[in-house]
């Protein structure tokens, strides 16, 4: 039962544009004393899985800081634009600024489920995730990232 819970009290322990941290004291169906619960809360963020006229997924390669290396990942963001912003453009924004890819004409996103792992499902916060179908994405501009091609397969 929903209703049954009980946030007793909730500190702060960072926040920038970004991100918060918080520790809320928790009284929970099952627990008359406050449990204390750390809690990151991040912007909504979008992953796109954009496909080339092969049916390759194209990739990126980015720096990461948090873990000492660069990384071949899908384009992906925080939804931090203008409040009127939809996750759609977001989606077709980061694909623009960090593949250098723009959706071809005729081209149409699909929001797809994804299931994050433990770790990062416990962040509270949405991540939209997006395929741009075989044959909707074109090169914009030759002076992008380093991009790299990948079987759809791969990712099954």
């Amino acid at each position: 039962m929903q209703s049954s819970w009980e946030t007793v009290s909730c500190e702060r322990h960072f926040a920038n544009p970004h991100l918060e941290v918080v520790t809320d004291q928790v009284r929970t169906p099952s627990r008359s004393l406050p449990r204390a619960w750390t809690v990151v809360h991040r912007k909504a963020a979008v992953i796109i899985a954009p496909m080339t006229r092969e049916g390759k997924i194209v990739l990126i390669h980015q720096e990461r800081i948090p873990i000492r290396t660069a990384i071949w990942e899908m384009p992906s963001g925080q939804v931090d634009g203008p409040a009127e912003e939809t996750v759609e453009q977001v989606a077709l924004r980061e694909l623009r600024e960090e593949a250098g890819y723009e959706l071809a004409k005729g081209g149409n996103l699909s929001p797809s489920a994804i299931t994050l792992p433990p770790r990062v499902s416990q962040m509270n916060g949405v991540i939209s995730f997006w395929r741009a179908p075989y044959r909707s994405v074109k090169r914009q501009r030759q002076e992008t990232k380093e991009n790299r091609f990948s079987a759809a397969a791969n990712f099954a």
